[in-house]
């Protein structure tokens, strides 16, 4: 069965986060546990006790100047490290000095259906790794396919995250966003009619132009809400590929990001 990627939560407490349940049994999180959570080039020991994140959790709050109600997103590396994201009051992503994109997840042997690369650079990963893991069996390190995680996410091992063209922000949907999406107000003047008429949506391997009318998105934008089926309380996390393109990844009242049909699928 395939696992969530991503995930977010809110914090609740900058001395010790509780775990959402559904993020404590999707990851198999276990008492005593030590996970890492990394923000560029800034690393934290977290330490699971009672079904709550400890240990530098406090640290990890102060160095990215997280507060009670911020959201934080996660994504999962393998072995129990996690790629992380801290998003203030105004629903943008908070800036440190470590602060990096979203970086690439080394190659293991790739499932994703709807990556972009071509059959050639697909087969060189898999070839890669095959070379790799038969190395490491000669050498006594393998590790067994099913030490691997399969995991489907609207966003691939090979995702280019442009921190520079727009800001990545969520917002969350409401049914007054079924027919148009208000961007959040402290977002980037960038995001607006008069300098983007349009932007591009992704979603896995979907793609959709949605006309801008002012500060929402609007034309086409129903379309997405249909095929997504969104409900009240959703997350929609939007993280910029380009100036005119968002990826886009959607998020349950549980923290858990949904799956489609259509999104990727790869092994960590």
């Amino acid at each position: 069965m395939d696992s969530n990627g991503v995930y977010v939560l809110f914090c609740t407490n900058i001395e010790k986060q509780e775990i959402p349940d559904d993020m404590f049994e999707s990851n198999r999180f276990q008492h005593g546990q030590t996970i890492v959570v990394q923000h560029g080039l800034a690393r934290w020991n977290l330490e699971i006790r009672n079904r709550c994140f400890e240990g530098e959790w406090m640290t990890f709050c102060s160095d990215n100047y997280i507060a009670e109600n911020d959201m934080i997103f996660l994504r999962n590396r393998g072995s129990f490290t996690y790629d992380i994201f801290a998003f203030g009051f105004d629903q943008r992503l908070v800036y440190t000095r470590w602060t990096l994109h979203l970086p690439m997840i080394p190659s293991k042997l790739s499932t994703s259906e709807g990556n972009l690369f071509s059959p050639l650079i697909r087969l060189f990963l898999s070839e890669k790794y095959a070379f790799t893991h038969a190395l490491f069996s000669i050498t006594g390190f393998a590790n067994n396919q099913s030490d691997f995680k399969l995991i489907t996410s609207s966003i691939n091992r090979f995702f280019a995250h442009n921190l520079m063209a727009l800001d990545t922000f969520y917002q969350i949907f409401s049914s007054k966003f079924k027919y148009s999406m208000e961007i959040p107000r402290y977002v980037t003047s960038r995001l607006h009619e008069s300098r983007t008429p349009s932007i591009v949506l992704t979603s896995g391997i979907k793609i959709y132009n949605i006309g801008m009318t002012q500060n929402r998105f609007h034309q086409n934008w129903n379309t997405f809400v249909i095929d997504h089926d969104l409900r009240e309380g959703e997350i929609l996390f939007f993280m910029p590929q380009s100036r005119t393109s968002l990826a886009v990844l959607i998020f349950g009242t549980n923290g858990l990001e949904i799956m489609y049909p259509w999104h990727h699928r790869f092994h960590i």
